[in-house]
Parts: structure tokens; sequence; C-alpha cells
């Protein structure tokens, strides 16, 4: 059983990118993970938000945590999309609740997962707690898990999506480096240049040796999936 540990940044700006990002792995691996994460600074209370306060002890602690995840062989998984790229398509529909950005980005994130892992495993996904958008989230997950699509079930047939859960802050340690890759890509995309991607840079730096699983939706590729939901060409016609 593979362990896909989440977390979500920039789904308060409808006009930039929305992220979903985490890592995957094994029980064994994630166990290191806790250990190697908590001697590099991070661990309870940790938030990237709240270390960027003290840019010049940021520093220092975001490079030594950027080694952690690939290190003990976690591989990182992404979700990503931009609002305004297919608002326009979705705003006054039945669609519009479901298509925030956070529930957009975990289309590419879990579906890519499922067909990254072999036929004789399956996941679980864990994510922040987040009342807003656990109930179409749940939505998503229940569908993509009924998708019949044999590339998505393991060799008995079964669904590669095992499960799904949503764990409160305080017990999200394993969720820290999601937050701390999350953030990145967010920081990355929206400025380049700026303080708070240079700070995170190391995590990008390190996964960048590795292959990521998961997809950024182009505004091209998102408009084009949401044009051919039937009850959106009703609508336009």
């Amino acid at each position: 059983m593979f362990h896909a540990y989440c977390d979500e940044s920039g789904h308060e700006r409808r006009d930039e990118h929305v992220f979903l990002a985490g890592f995957l792995g094994h029980t064994k691996q994630w166990n290191l993970v806790r250990k190697k994460w908590e001697e590099a600074g991070g661990g309870q209370g940790f938030h990237t938000t709240s270390v960027l306060r003290n840019p010049k002890r940021a520093e220092a602690r975001l490079a030594r945590l950027a080694s952690v995840p690939v290190f003990c062989g976690l591989r990182p998984i992404i979700g990503g999309v931009r609002m305004s790229d297919y608002w326009d398509l979705v705003k006054g529909t039945q669609y519009e609740k479901r298509a925030k950005g956070w529930c957009t980005a975990l289309y590419p994130l879990v579906l890519e997962t499922l067909l990254y892992i072999p036929k004789n495993e399956r996941v679980e996904f864990i994510f922040e707690e987040q009342n807003e958008y656990r109930p179409f989230a749940d939505c998503v997950m229940k569908a993509i898990s009924q998708y019949p699509d044999e590339r998505l079930c393991n060799a008995d047939g079964l669904t590669k999506l095992a499960k799904w859960n949503f764990v409160p802050k305080k017990r999200a340690i394993l969720n820290q480096p999601a937050d701390y890759l999350a953030f990145a890509m967010m920081s990355f995309f929206r400025d380049p240049q700026g303080d708070a991607a240079r700070l995170t840079k190391p995590i990008l730096e390190c996964i960048g040796n590795f292959p990521v699983v998961g997809e950024i939706f182009s505004r091209q590729k998102i408009r084009m999936i949401l044009a051919a939901m039937p009850a959106l060409r009703e609508l336009r016609m």
C-alpha cells in the first residue's frame, strides 16, 4: 500500500495558479521521513508561510528540510490549474461549486498517481483538513474510484484508489513536506524572482532530478476538458 500525503497552496486567488502537491511512498519510507523531518527543523506547528515570516532564519531551515523527502525515497506528485483559465465556462452552472481550483487540481494529482503506481499496488491519499472542499473532494474521489478504466485498477480488478482521508492540522505532520512543495510551486508560478520563490527554491531543485508524477493543466487543456461536458455544451447552445 502506498500513502500519498498532500496539501494545497493558492486556493484563495481565482486569478492565479492553485496547486495540490505531495509525496508518495510506503509506510517504512514515511516513518523515516517523520524522523528526518523533525531532525531538520520540521514537526509540530511547522507551516511554510509562518516560517517565511523570519527570512533570515527560514533560509537555512528550508534548505535542510528540502532534501528530506527525496532522501527518504519519496516520489513527488503535483496537480495544478489556474482558475481564470476556465472560470467563465463554469460560472453560474451546476459545476461552479465543485470546479474550484482545489477540486480541479485534484484530478491530475490523483489520476496520474493511479496511472503511475504498479498493478500490484493501491494507494491511500491523506489531505490536511479542508471543511470547504471536503464534500466536493469526496465526490471527485468517489467518481475516480468508480471510473471504468483498467489502467486505474490493480491486477485483481480493484480500483488502485484504496481510500482517502482528511486529518486535522495538529496531526498533519507528514503533510508538512507537501505544504512546502505546494507553496514552492505556487511561489515560482506567481513570482519566480520574488523572495518566497527564492527561499523555497531548494525543494524544487531537490525534486528536479526525479520524475514528477502529475500535471499542471494548461489553459487549452482545461478548457477542452470542460467543453466536453454535455451539460456545459447544452448551456452554451
